[in-house]
């Protein structure tokens, strides 16, 4: 099997890799569909490329993976790549605090992706760093329910941008922010978060980000009962890209909460959006829809990601935060 690998590796020349590689890596956050097909391409023959290349393929999939919430898939790709992490990684390890932070994240193991994220933090050295470890650290505190938690996180770096900029930091950390208020139902704190973030995000090559501050916007004004307002709203990134399978999801509720807001009917939601519901795998969709949901006074099934919420993950992932600094010190106290 490793010499047919190598043939077929040998066949390829190094320049065509190298390309599918850097557009595995490029389109991992926007097309991740694109960036698992290159992967799976090359992936019966990574361990005939240097130990460096191996981990550059293996960490494009894994973040494919993670943007479509596949936990699963990513799990399994994180195991396959911990070889070449052990040989080649260590030298990026608040990089992949955070990646396997996000994992645990999406997985609903959520401290464990708080104390990851911890890790990235007592470990990086600038202050884009810090920035997206500060606001992932923010999410998964929201998901705890640790809201003030959140809002330090997020203040500290609202902090850092006055000076180091970044518009698309700011408008990530504008959108976790938004999400915080919106849980807590401050819709005007929500909804300045969100216009923020929608502002910043407008122009960038991130439409799946601006995607993400779209969809929410809609949900402040249609919980805020601000219809006008949600016809105003610019919905044309929704026509422009794919929207995935939780985006639809997301997007089907919410035309359904607009319908009986604009006719103030009190239909129950179908059984095929109560399915897609128990289908989804993102936690802040989860809960936005459950927010909607109550809206409509409608008692939704528990979603087996919440049952999942005080368990804590035990596997071969956990051999990624091995050497983290900040949970030796934890064990100490």
């Amino acid at each position: 099997m490793k010499l047919t690998a190598l043939l077929l590796f040998l066949s390829i020349s190094n320049s065509e890799i190298f390309h599918d590689l850097t557009q595995a890596e490029q389109s991992a956050a926007d097309n991740p569909t694109q960036t698992l097909v290159l992967y799976q391409q090359y992936q019966s023959y990574l361990e005939t490329m240097p130990v460096n290349v191996q981990l550059k393929w293996h960490k494009a999939a894994a973040r494919a993976a993670l943007r479509q919430s596949d936990v699963v898939g990513a799990e399994k790709i994180f195991i396959a790549m911990l070889p070449s992490y052990l040989q080649a990684g260590k030298n990026q390890q608040d990089y992949f605090y955070n990646l396997v932070g996000i994992w645990f994240r999406k997985a609903a193991f959520n401290q464990q992706a708080l104390n990851a994220y911890q890790c990235a933090l007592s470990n990086q050295t600038t202050d884009l760093d810090k920035l997206k470890y500060l606001n992932n650290a923010a999410i998964a505190a929201r998901h705890l329910n640790q809201f003030e938690l959140s809002i330090k996180l997020t203040e500290q770096a609202l902090a850092i941008i006055k000076t180091s900029p970044s518009k698309p930091y700011e408008g990530a950390i504008n959108n976790t922010l938004g999400m915080t208020a919106l849980m807590q139902q401050n819709y005007e704190g929500a909804k300045e978060a969100f216009q923020r973030s929608l502002f910043l995000r407008e122009g960038l090559k991130r439409t799946s980000a601006q995607l993400t501050s779209t969809l929410n916007l809609m949900t402040t004004y249609l919980l805020n009962h601000e219809l006008d307002a949600f016809k105003r709203l610019d919905k044309r990134k929704l026509s422009e890209v794919e929207l995935s399978f939780e985006q639809q999801v997301y997007l089907s509720w919410l035309n359904f909460l607009y319908q009986q807001s604009l006719y103030r009917t009190a239909a129950t939601p179908s059984t095929a959006l109560v399915q897609d519901y128990l289908a989804l795998r993102d936690e802040s969709i989860i809960a936005l829809v459950k927010l909607m949901s109550r809206e409509l006074h409608f008692v939704l099934p528990d979603h087996p990601v919440n049952q999942k919420t005080n368990l804590i993950y035990q596997g071969p992932l956990e051999n990624y935060l091995n050497g983290c600094a900040f949970l030796s010190a934890e064990k100490k106290q």
